[in-house]
């Protein structure tokens, strides 16, 4: 798998919806409570921000860290960039996604499979070799939650769902009470399910999974 490759094809279709943005959609509500288009437009640039941070980090021979500053530098920053114009996400979104493919092409493969980061310092440490796939989810999913007229969880791509599948079934296999593989499900229904799985839409009888699973990417953000 070209890890690499699939990222670039999220953004590629990210960049693409994102020409017909305009002012009055980034003021718009998302589907993340609380949060306008446009936070959540910021927040996928300032995602690949951080990894660029970590990036950087891991050069240095250190836990590369996305947020330095801490949560508080997180959420003010992406409050700051959320009333920017359409342009300006824009420009923003693709900048911050050059930026951190150009930073990732700098780690050695040592660094790429031996190199950790936290969220904030301090934090839990985890792999960078996770980071590439962690910043397709972000693209992937939050594109969706933006709440666009263009694009929903419907339109993740096949490479994307195929992936986040193998990674969040293993946490549902003691709910539904049988064992379930990606390759013995219905594609069509593959987005759908991975949706559910992340709380992003509902499947009638199987409840709510926010009920007794922890969500990679929590609905509240």
């Amino acid at each position: 798998m070209n890890e690499v490759a699939i990222l670039q094809q999220s953004q590629a279709v990210l960049d693409e919806w994102l020409l017909g943005l305009t002012d009055g959609l980034v003021a718009g509500p998302s589907l993340l409570p609380g949060w306008t288009v446009g936070h959540v437009l910021a927040h996928i640039a300032l995602n690949a921000e951080a990894f660029v941070n970590v990036a950087a980090g891991v050069l240095r021979g250190a836990v590369g860290v996305m947020y330095p500053g801490g949560d508080a530098q997180r959420d003010g920053d992406i409050e700051s960039m959320s009333n920017s114009t359409a342009e300006l996400l824009r420009t923003r979104i693709t900048g911050s996604s050059e930026s951190f493919l150009a930073a990732w092409s700098q780690l050695s493969e040592e660094q790429l499979q031996q190199g950790l980061f936290s969220r904030t310092a301090g934090a839990a440490q985890l792999p960078v070799s996770a980071i590439v796939m962690r910043r397709v989810r972000e693209v992937e999913v939050h594109h969706h939650d933006a709440g666009l007229p263009w694009f929903s969880f419907k339109d993740w791509s096949d490479a994307y769902v195929e992936w986040d599948l193998a990674e969040q079934l293993p946490r549902v296999q003691s709910r539904l009470g049988h064992a379930v593989s990606v390759d013995s499900m219905d594609p069509r229904m593959r987005p759908t399910f991975l949706a559910w799985m992340l709380n992003r839409t509902e499947i009638p009888g199987l409840g709510d999974p926010g009920s007794w699973m922890s969500s990679p990417i929590q609905p509240s953000r």
